[in-house]
């Protein structure tokens, strides 16, 4: 089995796209350059971006069969975001 380094079906394509627009916002919303050039996105929003991310990581992965290797990105992304609310609402501080 051949594993490819980018996604070739469109799902798995839109979901890089996703979780490299997750990383820009989320570097410029919680970075010292925030001072400097304001984000107007809540956390929710960006947060939703790397959901969705991991959402259609996960469908290529399941009904396309993709198997390219910045695929499981935007899946580590997703687990930690779903990891971190899980434990915000669980141990709220």
């Amino acid at each position: 089995m051949k594993r490819y380094f980018w996604p070739k079906k469109p799902m798995g394509k839109w979901s890089i796209v996703l979780v490299l627009v997750f990383i820009g916002v989320a570097l410029l919303k919680f970075s010292f350059i925030k001072i400097a050039v304001p984000v107007p996105v809540p956390t929710f929003g960006v947060a939703l971006i790397g959901i969705a991310a991991f959402i259609f990581a996960v469908i290529s992965l399941v009904k396309d069969k993709e198997r390219s290797v910045l695929l499981f990105l935007p899946i580590l992304v997703g687990l930690v975001i779903i990891l971190w609310t899980t434990g915000e609402i669980v141990y709220p501080h």
